[in-house]
């Protein structure tokens, strides 16, 4: 569970409101909540906390895990020179929040809202919902973008022909290079021209747009869209009312991914960090080869985080995890991370890494030498896991009848044998045609996300594929996955990513490796679980 510190448990957060600085102090954002009791509020927090702020949700977050509220769908953003720069005002009176408007009008109606207009609805965006999906993507970032307008203090990045290279600052966390979902992030941030505008654009906004009143500098919220058009969004939020004719009117809550973004021109980008340490004890007496290597990874994590006051700048920080969301590339590109830092510790030292565990409370903000408490990042992602081959086919299917049903999906299901092709005896298993199972689970009207599972040998650990496309291209993945080719060193039963264009691949494992005792009932409420989230967020 994660809460914030000053947020009565149990409080809806309506809307998110202006940027204000008082003289001396960090930026805050102001903040509309419901709380339980039906009353409205309003407070200010850091914007160190806006990766963790999504209109509509309740807190504590009682998990990472994020789930659907109110009508959820999918649209393909069309040319930006279309969007159409209006005000909560302008919205249609079915959309706004009547309640809040009334008590807390005049900070409300000037905030800044995309009205998108496609064949059959019109879009209404809020400018700080789509920032948040494609530039809050940690604290770190945010009071960079906010206090710095570039991306130089959080990394350098290089290019040398077909090759890029990010490398980070020894301050920033480590994270952004564990996590593959921030490796995609930063390769658009760093190679991607109009994400760097965009990026910078917030800074220059702040400083020409910023109004003095009374003893605070307030500003209300603006920035340059990167170049994302014909990008699918898939989002959450709800309708205008059909009886007042608004019905054909929709106001995005949340963004819970994005897809299609341009993938930068180059054929491998390589990741690096000062503090990307395999950390070996130093026992002379014991062969080099055998010693136990303790990497590098993020503390344990927390139940709070203190809104008020700023961490301690030294050691390394917690990571907080938070509701999921998708960041999805247009086609597929190789990032990799650098070789890491061999360092050898005396026997018995530990890393720096280890925080104090008892601490339950941590801070947010810029770490300061005067802070208490340990300082923490944001991370929206999950790690996959690896599973047992034994019924996972006949699961498989059963999990998407079940999400198909629950969800109001339409579902169409294929079985097979995988294809025989240059693969020896990989078609095979135990003798027998090796089986598949394909699947296309329309979530609406021209939204479509495809599945493949295959049969596995007991060793195998090959993942879930759900995807993104064009087409279903289930059977040139097939022949793909199936095929060995000596040139690319790729073998049979390998995802060769490189070789499937177009896509926005999510591939996953679904399992409980250190559960060995859960029926199938519990084994598939689980799968279905993870699997609706990866769905929801491709």
């Amino acid at each position: 569970m994660v809460s914030i510190t000053q947020i009565p448990d149990g409080s809806k957060l309506m809307l998110i409101g202006d940027w204000f600085q008082n003289p001396g102090g960090d930026w805050q954002v102001v903040c509309y909540f419901n709380e339980p009791n039906g009353s409205y509020f309003r407070k200010s927090l850091p914007i160190d906390l806006l990766p963790a702020l999504t209109v509509g949700k309740t807190y504590p977050l009682t998990e990472a895990v994020n789930h659907k509220t109110g009508f959820t769908s999918a649209f393909v953003l069309p040319k930006q020179d279309t969007w159409e720069l209006v005000t909560y005002s302008d919205m249609p009176q079915s959309l706004q929040k009547k309640q809040l408007l009334k008590e807390f009008d005049g900070q409300i109606e000037h905030q800044l809202i995309y009205k998108i207009q496609l064949e059959e609805y019109i879009m209404w965006l809020p400018l700080s919902e789509f920032a948040r999906m494609l530039l809050f993507q940690s604290a770190e970032i945010v009071r960079t973008l906010a206090l710095e307008g570039n991306t130089y203090q959080l990394a350098k990045a290089e290019m040398n022909d077909w090759v890029g290279k990010v490398i980070f600052g020894s301050h920033v966390p480590l994270n952004f290079i564990n996590s593959l979902e921030y490796r995609k992030f930063f390769a658009w941030l760093m190679f991607d021209d109009s994400a760097k505008k965009s990026f910078g654009s917030i800074f220059g906004l702040i400083n020409s747009e910023s109004k003095q009143t009374q003893n605070s500098r307030r500003w209300t919220f603006n920035f340059t869209p990167p170049n994302v058009e014909n990008s699918s969004i898939t989002w959450s939020g709800y309708t205008g009312l059909q009886i007042k004719g608004e019905g054909h009117h929709r106001y995005v809550n949340e963004i819970r991914s994005i897809a299609g973004v341009p993938t930068p021109e180059l054929y491998e980008i390589e990741f690096e960090h000062p503090e990307d340490y395999i950390n070996l004890d130093d026992d002379k007496n014991e062969d080099q080869n055998k010693k136990k290597k303790k990497y590098s990874e993020p503390a344990t994590n927390p139940k709070k985080i203190d809104s008020s006051s700023s961490p301690r700048s030294k050691g390394k920080r917690y990571t907080i995890n938070i509701n999921k969301a998708g960041f999805h590339f247009d086609t597929y590109l190789d990032l990799r991370r650098s070789p890491r830092n061999v360092r050898i510790l005396p026997k018995g030292t530990e890393p720096e890494l280890v925080e104090n565990q008892e601490d339950n409370t941590v801070g947010i903000k810029q770490g300061k030498n005067t802070g208490k408490r340990p300082r923490a990042d944001i991370d929206k992602l999950d790690k996959p896991e690896p599973i047992k081959s034994s019924a996972k086919l006949q699961l498989f299917e059963i999990m998407l009848e079940t999400l198909a049903e629950e969800s109001g999906w339409k579902l169409f299901v294929e079985k097979g044998n995988v294809p025989k092709v240059n693969c020896r005896s990989a078609h095979l298993v135990a003798g027998l045609p090796r089986q598949f199972c394909y699947a296309e689970i329309q979530l609406s009207e021209g939204f479509t996300i495809y599945a493949i599972e295959i049969e596995l040998q007991t060793k195998e650990t090959l993942s879930t594929l759900f995807y993104r496309s064009e087409a279903s291209t289930y059977k040139q993945i097939l022949n793909d996955l199936m095929s060995s080719n000596t040139e690319r060193n790729q073998k049979a039963m390998q995802w060769d990513r490189k070789n499937i264009k177009k896509l926005t691949v999510s591939d996953f494992f679904l399992g409980h490796p250190d559960k060995k005792n859960l029926s199938e009932e519990e084994i598939n409420q689980s799968w279905s679980a993870r699997a609706k989230q990866k769905i929801l967020t491709l």
